[in-house]
């Protein structure tokens, strides 16, 4: 495994088909916080 400045789940998802995954949770991530910060005002 090449060691990269990369977080953990991207190093992880270096087969390919995972990487669509990550690209998920960044996704959900985002809404999540967009969620949240409109229930804040």
């Amino acid at each position: 495994m090449r060691q990269t400045g990369h977080s953990p789940t991207i190093a992880m998802s270096a087969r390919g088909f995972n990487k669509e995954r990550v690209m998920m949770h960044q996704v959900i991530i985002l809404i999540v916080l967009l969620l949240i910060s409109f229930a804040a005002y």
